[in-house]
């Protein structure tokens, strides 16, 4: 079993955004009687379905969910005879539950030479996306990211860290990958594997053809994010880690030559502040931005910001306690969804977080108005995968273009749900 971390990389998928959230309060129960939707489970799959196709062995590593909610990809390992091991990308029907394709993108190979050492495998990152328009899925694996025909696991092309070849004994990982809205533009990050995991090269491909049309380093040290305008013609970067109050936490930059066109400061920023903010582009005008806000912080864990004033014109929320939040979007529907933790403290000082008590929700909001349409207590978040890329996928939620499914890590597998409308006294739900 291989163990790598996960840091997360998203495709922005466009306008508006889906919000989840894991939250400690005891005091709610499963489900609100005021509902305005619900949740049925569409299709499921987990580390169980996986060892059916490989009885060696298999462990789920990221997910998606296609723009238009008929297929459900996964990346997972799987063993094979002779202590040898491959990477492999899954496509499944939602609506039928069938396999429809899979291939391997890394191996077979003795386990402990799939991935290129040094660096250590621990120390790369993985991610599974389908681009926006849905045409293409991007892979990434550790060493590479790859970019497959949706319709048919065939491969286009791959991308390796910047300067590094696999021969090479340079300590360079990919970090991250992110596409535009509108699918045109790829953009890939590359950090150092040793020492602070800081952004250290940003590259911009043509989706199509994989041809590398911009270049750049940060302008500064970046633990953080990034998102992709709709055109690709800006990027966000948020930064990540410890920030003081009131700095600025969130640039957003030209694509093409990472030059910082403006600064914002989410508010979120600390000297408590462990897990920095999160800023992802919801249309042409407006970004989100989710935080991990220190002890005694606001319940607000997501802002919605106007990209020409700087202002903040909608803060959401639901735990009463301290919370941060991951964020996923769908592009186009009103609907925000995210994963939200938070915790309650317990007796003792703010960093004791065994005193805190954890309880993990589940909702749903709507952009302009102040209530959840959906709250769930006590969601029971992943417990598969292996040890690294449980809590990556526990960090990880998708939705499709037009809100209509979610998935997320649940139990044992990951639950994609079909949300419909809350049936009035008398009629069915649809």
């Amino acid at each position: 079993m291989l163990n790598r971390q996960r840091r997360r990389s998203s495709v922005q998928c466009g306008a508006w955004l889906v919000l989840v959230l894991t939250i400690a309060c005891p005091l709610l129960g499963r489900g609100r009687k005021d509902n305005q939707v619900d949740l049925k489970l569409a299709f499921s799959l987990g580390d169980d379905d996986l060892w059916r196709l490989h009885p060696w062995g298999a462990w789920l590593d990221s997910f998606d969910i296609s723009p238009d909610g008929n297929t459900f990809a996964a990346e997972f390992e799987a063993l094979q005879e002779a202590h040898e091991a491959a990477i492999w990308i899954g496509e499944w029907s939602i609506a039928t539950g069938r396999l429809i394709a899979e291939r391997s993108i890394e191996g077979p190979a003795p386990i402990d030479q799939l991935l290129p050492s040094p660096p250590n495998p621990a120390q790369y990152s993985w991610d599974l996306r389908f681009t926006p328009d849905g045409r293409k899925l991007v892979a990434l694996d550790g060493p590479r990211v790859w970019v497959l025909q949706a319709e048919d696991l065939k491969e286009l092309y791959s991308i390796l860290p910047a300067g590094m070849h696999l021969a090479s004994t340079e300590v360079v990982v990919l970090r991250q990958f992110v596409a535009s809205g509108n699918s045109n533009q790829l953009a890939v990050f590359s950090a150092r594997a040793i020492g602070p995991w800081e952004t250290t090269s940003a590259r911009l491909f043509n989706v199509d053809s994989g041809e590398r049309v911009a270049q750049w380093v940060p302008p500064q040290p970046v633990s953080g994010e990034f998102s992709l305008s709709q055109d690709g013609n800006e990027v966000l970067m948020s930064q990540g880690g410890f920030h003081r109050a009131g700095a600025a936490d969130v640039l957003l930059m030209d694509s093409r030559t990472g030059t910082v066109l403006r600064t914002f400061s989410s508010g979120f920023g600390s000297s408590q502040s462990r897990g920095g903010v999160y800023a992802e582009f919801l249309d042409k005008g407006h970004f989100a931005v989710a935080c991990r806000p220190p002890a005694g912080a606001s319940h607000h864990v997501l802002k919605v910001v106007d990209l020409s004033s700087g202002n903040v014109v909608q803060e959401l929320g639901y735990s009463k306690h301290d919370a941060n939040a991951n964020v996923a979007i769908a592009s186009r529907t009103p609907v925000i969804a995210a994963l939200i933790f938070s915790w309650k403290r317990g007796i003792g000082s703010d960093l004791d977080y065994p005193l805190r008590r954890w309880v993990d929700w589940l909702a749903l909001f709507r952009l302009g108005q102040p209530e959840p349409l959906y709250v769930r207590q006590s969601v029971r978040l992943f417990e598969g995968g292996n040890a690294l890329s449980v809590a990556g996928i526990r960090n990880t939620i998708r939705i499709s273009s037009e809100g209509k499914l979610l998935a997320f890590g649940e139990g044992r597998a990951i639950q994609v749900y079909r949300v419909t409308a809350r049936a009035k006294p008398g009629e069915s739900s649809r």
